[in-house]
C-alpha cells in the first residue's frame, strides 16, 4: 500500500497524522481529528470535506471497540444490579420500598413483597400483613376451626400426638401451655377434657409468629377430644374406640409457636386433662 508522503512522514515521527480536508486516504488509514484530537480510522478508501468526529460513515473512532467493550459491561452490570434488586434487599425502618418490591426481613430471613403503594413504614414486613404478602413460604394468618369434637372416655385412647407438659389450671385463667422457637410447622392441636359428671370446657388460642390465627371455646358433659389444627382417624376395635391423630395442612412459623389455653366451668387437672400437639422442626 502507498502512503500519501506526507502522512507517511507523520506517522514515522510516532503518531498518526491530523486529518486534512480533501486529501485521499486509503482504507485503514489513522489520523487525528483537528476537532477532538481523536484518533480514527478510514473505512473506504477516499476523500472528503468532513472532519472525522462527524463522518461516521468513512472514519471509525479508533477507540470504539473499547467503549463497545465498556458499554456492554456496563449494561451487564445495571443487568445484574436489575437482577439483585429482585431478588430482595434487606428491609429498614423507614426505606421506601415501592410497590411490588421484594424486601428481606430482619426477623425472619424471608421473602416479602410490597402489595401496597410505595411508601415506608416501622413495621417489619414479617409482621406487616396490610402492606407486604410472603413470598418465600406461606404466611398463615388464620387457621380454620375444624369443629370435630369426638366423645371417648379415656385420655389413652387418644394416639399419635405429643402433649404438653401437663399443669393443673384453674378455671378462667389463660395458661401458656405450649412455646415453640424457632422455624418449624404446626400439624396438630387437639384437647383432651374429662367430664365425669357436669359440663367442663377449655378455650384454645394458637399464636404463629406473634399473631393470634386461632381461637375456640366448647364444652362437653361427657370426656371428649376436640381437635383444633388437625383431625382424627376414629378406628373401633370391638367396644374400644381409638382416636389417630392426623396432620392438618402444614401451618408454617418463622420464629415462634405458642398454644394457651383457658379451662371453663371447672378446673383443669393436669392428671386427667392433656393438650396434644405434632411439631415438625426446620433447620
Amino acid at each position: 500500500m502507498n502512503l500519501d508522503p506526507v502522512i507517511l512522514a507523520e506517522l514515522q515521527r510516532g503518531g498518526p497524522a491530523m486529518w486534512a480536508s480533501g486529501r485521499t486516504y486509503p482504507a485503514g488509514a489513522e489520523v487525528r481529528s483537528p476537532t477532538n484530537l481523536q484518533r480514527y480510522v478510514r473505512i473506504a478508501a477516499g476523500s472528503g470535506t468532513t472532519d472525522p468526529s462527524a463522518d461516521s460513515a468513512n472514519w471509525l473512532l479508533w477507540s470504539k471497540r473499547v467503549e463497545d467493550a465498556i458499554a456492554t459491561v456496563s449494561t451487564s452490570v445495571t443487568q445484574l444490579a436489575a437482577r439483585v434488586d429482585t431478588l430482595g434487599k434487606l428491609w429498614a425502618t423507614g426505606a421506601v420500598i415501592d410497590q411490588g418490591a421484594l424486601v428481606i426481613s430482619p426477623a425472619d430471613r424471608e421473602t416479602y413483597r410490597r402489595t401496597s403503594a410505595t411508601g415506608a413504614a416501622a413495621t417489619d414486613p414479617a409482621d406487616d400483613t396490610a402492606n407486604y404478602a410472603a413470598v418465600s413460604y406461606s404466611r398463615v394468618t388464620a387457621l380454620p376451626n375444624p369443629g370435630a369434637t369426638y366423645a371417648i372416655p379415656t385420655a389413652d385412647q387418644v394416639r399419635g400426638v405429643a402433649k404438653t407438659a401437663q399443669v393443673n389450671v384453674a378455671a378462667g385463667a389463660r395458661t401458656l401451655v405450649l412455646s415453640v422457637s424457632g422455624r418449624g410447622q404446626l400439624l396438630h392441636v387437639g384437647a383432651f377434657r374429662d367430664a365425669p359428671s357436669a359440663d367442663r370446657g377449655a378455650r384454645i388460642e394458637i399464636q404463629i409468629d406473634g399473631r393470634k390465627v386461632y381461637e375456640w371455646e366448647g364444652y362437653g358433659s361427657s370426656p371428649h377430644y376436640t381437635t383444633h389444627h388437625g383431625s382424627v382417624n376414629r378406628i373401633a376395635a370391638g367396644d374400644f374406640v381409638t382416636l389417630m391423630a392426623t396432620h392438618g395442612s402444614p401451618a408454617a412459623f418463622r420464629r415462634s409457636l405458642a398454644v394457651y389455653l383457658t379451662p371453663t366451668y371447672a378446673d383443669w387437672a393436669a392428671s386427667a386433662n392433656f393438650v396434644g400437639y405434632a411439631v415438625r422442626m426446620e433447620a
